[in-house]
């Protein structure tokens, strides 16, 4: 009877820290979580050489649309900047995504406006291909769409923690270059942005 109790007594830590670790084992996966998590300075550059890629691109157009225009002083691009930095603040990769909804937006904006139709549900990229058609848009615009496409294709498919507000700072630079050339192009005056009517004071 003693050898039992003996042996009891020996297991009895290790099975009490078994089942304590069982017991509290998301605290403990939190916990190492955020002790080895990558730091975001350190992996910001996932997303940074598409965002690079994308800002060489819109230099290019509007070098060859005469230069970048100066769009920091519009109250359109206060307001709506404001509420993208709110929502950066909580989630860099939601903050993308919005932005992203918001140029499929004005790009069917457009189509409404100028009755731009096709036999089926027309998507962004055949109405950027329309105006390219109608020599209203610089052919290199598609190229910038697509890059922005994949761009909010990456956010969307990293950790959210990868992601710095600087790349949804660039991303939304980068939101209302196209908008002005879109804009500028058509005659479709921009609004403001869903964003800000929601993340807005």
């Amino acid at each position: 009877m003693n050898y039992l109790l003996d042996f009891l007594d020996i297991l009895a830590w290790p099975i009490s820290v078994v089942l304590l670790g069982y017991i509290f084992r998301r605290d403990i996966n939190d916990a190492i979580f955020v002790h080895f998590r990558p730091q975001p300075q350190k992996i910001a550059y996932r997303l940074a050489p598409k965002i690079d890629i994308a800002d060489k691109l819109a230099d290019e157009i509007m070098a060859e649309m005469g230069g970048k225009p100066d769009l920091h002083s519009s109250e359109l691009y206060e307001k709506s900047h404001e509420s993208l930095q709110r929502l950066a603040k909580v989630s860099p990769r939601a903050a993308i995504i919005e932005t992203w909804v918001e140029i499929e937006q004005k790009l069917m904006d457009i189509a409404d406006e100028l009755e731009i139709y096709s036999r089926g549900p027309i998507g962004c990229r055949r109405v950027i291909e329309k105006l390219i058609s109608q020599q209203k848009l610089p052919a290199d615009i598609l190229l910038l769409y697509q890059s922005l496409r994949e761009i909010r294709n990456k956010a969307t498919h990293i950790p959210d923690y990868t992601l710095t507000n600087n790349d949804a700072e660039r991303y939304f630079e980068l939101y209302f270059l196209i908008v002005y050339i879109l804009s500028n192009a058509t005659g479709v005056a921009p609004t403001v942005s869903q964003i800000a009517d929601t993340f807005g004071e």
